[in-house]
């Protein structure tokens, strides 16, 4: 658990370095900033419930990381050949709550969302809060940061 956060702080001050670059203030994403994150997030779970990894492949930036909501860390290669596995199966809720933040070629997007699924025959699921950072490569939007938390109810 300790990797766990330890690596995600990280990824978090890469993403933020990454921002550093482009303009220093958040914004809230003008409406064609905010419908094209959200198009691609659609399509990206779309595309990992229909397990397309050839649109997945094509659609993550090389340096992608993911911290999903089991608690793995894992790189593009690893997120693509977890995906294609046929024993993990994922049913992904419409994203509620949902945030966009643009930085230029930059944006943040954070949503809640409900989640069942299983791996290798062993549910998991529940409500997670998402954060997923996107870079603007070619005039494209790619995902290049997941971050999935569990959302504790009370």
């Amino acid at each position: 658990m300790k990797i766990f956060r330890s690596t995600c702080t990280t990824l978090v001050v890469c993403a933020l370095a990454l921002c550093a670059g482009t303009r220093l203030r958040a914004q809230t994403a003008s409406p064609e900033v905010r419908r094209e994150i959200i198009d691609v997030r659609n399509q990206w779970m779309a595309a990992e419930m229909k397990k397309d990894i050839p649109y997945l492949d094509g659609l993550m930036a090389p340096e992608f990381v993911v911290g999903n909501s089991q608690g793995q860390v894992m790189d593009k290669a690893h997120y693509l050949e977890s995906q294609a596995r046929p024993d993990r199966i994922l049913h992904i809720g419409e994203g509620r709550d949902v945030t966009v933040s643009d930085y230029g070629d930059v944006a943040i997007l954070t949503e809640s969302l409900t989640l069942q699924a299983s791996d290798k025959g062993v549910p998991f699921g529940g409500d997670f809060r998402f954060v997923r950072v996107f870079v603007k490569k070619d005039g494209h939007w790619h995902p290049v940061l997941a971050q999935g938390t569990p959302i504790t109810h009370k």
